[in-house]
């Protein structure tokens, strides 16, 4: 019995291809002497979340899109909805640099950055939608918006950051676990 053991932050389906690999050559080695079999393959596990993860972002994106649409003029709804892929990337972008990897932390501090995102497009473009109908031209009332709501804005965001960052002085194993969670 084998059994492959990856360190911390390294990747598990790198792992497991590379296991995979030289179990297969052991198996082509030793043919008809002795069998090999994989009682446990992890990385096929976290396949099948990436898959989960990826089926459930297009699902979300979808939903989010209808649910603005219905609620805000299309052209804020669709600025609202884009913004959501383009922080996805940066952020992914970001972790990719920073050697963070997609695990339940990540993906978590994902969910809450992206809900409060969402909820401060719609907070400004409501606020956008009233200035319009109390008369303004469509970028004025979107710059008044921005510019009367950046500081609460940033406030609300500042104490959700705030909440967290207690978690980057936590140590040990579980330190490390939930590292992710406040810088993300």
């Amino acid at each position: 019995i084998l059994s492959a053991k990856k360190k911390g932050g390294a990747d598990t389906l790198q792992l497991s291809r590379d296991v995979e690999q030289i179990v297969e050559s052991y198996r082509e080695k030793y043919k008809g002497q002795l069998s090999f079999y994989t009682y446990y393959n992890s990385g096929s596990q976290v396949e099948l979340r990436v898959g989960v993860l990826a089926s459930n972002a297009v699902v979300g994106l979808l939903l989010v899109f209808v649910l603005m649409m219905l609620f805000l003029p299309s052209s804020q709804g669709i600025m609202a909805t884009i913004s959501l892929p383009l922080a996805i990337s940066a952020t992914i972008g970001f972790m990719s640099v920073a050697g963070f990897t997609l695990n339940s932390m990540s993906i978590l501090a994902l969910i809450i950055a992206l809900g409060m995102l969402v909820d401060n497009a719609v907070v400004i473009a409501d606020e956008s939608i009233y200035l319009r109908r109390q008369g303004m031209r469509a970028r004025e009332a979107l710059l008044t918006s921005v510019s009367k709501l950046w500081i609460p804005i940033t406030m609300t965001a500042l104490t959700t950051i705030f909440a967290f960052v207690p978690m980057l002085v936590t140590t040990g194993g579980i330190g490390q676990f939930i590292r992710s969670l406040p810088i993300i």
